[in-house]
Formats: structure tokens, C-alpha cells, sequence
């Protein structure tokens, strides 16, 4: 796969051929980055549709919860798979998940200080009158500044 620059989980399909060759179905895809590099993850078209519809919706994208609520390792794969997929958080059927889900999902502190540091490159630009900018040899725009910020708004003090 190439390696792209971006910092989004998106979904996308691809047309395949069905098996038997009668035709072509869709393969929903997630994209997400983990260790620096940008993984691809098939997943179920309900998911793709889910995550479709809360992005354009711009509300928070939820994920199911785990039943088996004395397993801190299966909530914690399940959770980091869901981040990874796109979404905002997770269902909590314990008071225990709580904790493990807060921190799961709140971003990383490579995440707040890359962010710190676009924000302020991106408002010393606009002071400037430059709207688009080169920062750390990436293009930045409208879009990822408000990730950013958002990102920022999110982070534990």
C-alpha cells in the first residue's frame, strides 16, 4: 500500500468481483494511522455506513459495547480497534470502562503537541494573510486545523 500523509481515519470501497465472477460488490475499507504509518482495515458495510453518517453529520461517532465486562484486555483491543476505525468513543456497560475508555479515546500527547504547534504556525500564517501553509513539509488546511483544534479541545489539561 502507499504510504500517504494524513492524519483522518476515512472510509472508502472498492469493487471486487464476486466469487463465481457474476458481477462486482463493494469492500468497505477504514483508514487509519497507528505508529506513524497508515493502516487499512476492511470492515462491514453497516460500519462504513455508520461512520459515513456521524462524520457527515459532524456528530460523535459511538461504538458498541463489550459484554464481557470483567475483561479489561477484550475492551481494550476493542476500543483501540474502534479508534482506529474512526469513532468518538465507546458504550460502557461497567463503571470500570469508564476509566479505560476515557483514556483510550482521548488523544495521545504526540497528538496534542503536533497539534499545539499547527494551530500556532497556522495562526501566525493567517496574521500574515496566508491561509494554506507548509508545515513540517506537510499541506495544511481549513480541514486538518479544525481536527486540530478539535483535538485540542479534547485533551486533558
Amino acid at each position: 500500500m502507499k504510504r500517504l500523509k494524513t492524519d483522518y481515519p476515512g472510509v472508502f470501497y472498492r469493487e471486487a468481483d464476486r466469487i463465481g465472477g457474476k458481477g462486482k460488490e463493494r469492500v468497505y475499507y477504514v483508514l487509519f494511522k497507528k505508529d506513524g504509518r497508515l493502516h487499512e482495515e476492511k470492515v462491514g458495510r453497516q460500519y462504513a455506513d455508520d461512520m459515513t453518517a456521524a462524520k457527515a453529520a459532524r456528530i460523535c461517532a459511538i461504538d458498541q459495547g463489550v459484554l464481557e465486562i470483567r475483561d479489561d484486555e477484550r475492551f481494550t483491543y476493542d476500543a483501540e480497534q474502534a479508534r482506529n476505525l474512526g469513532y468518538d468513543g465507546k458504550v460502557c456497560l461497567n463503571p470500570r470502562q469508564v476509566d479505560l475508555a476515557n483514556r483510550l479515546f482521548s488523544p495521545s500527547d504526540e497528538e496534542v503537541a503536533f497539534s499545539r504547534r499547527l494551530v500556532e504556525a497556522s495562526r501566525a500564517a493567517e496574521a500574515r494573510g496566508i491561509g494554506t501553509i507548509d508545515f513540517e513539509g506537510r499541506m495544511i488546511d481549513g480541514p486538518l486545523l479544525k481536527r486540530c483544534e478539535h483535538i485540542l479541545s479534547r485533551a486533558r489539561p
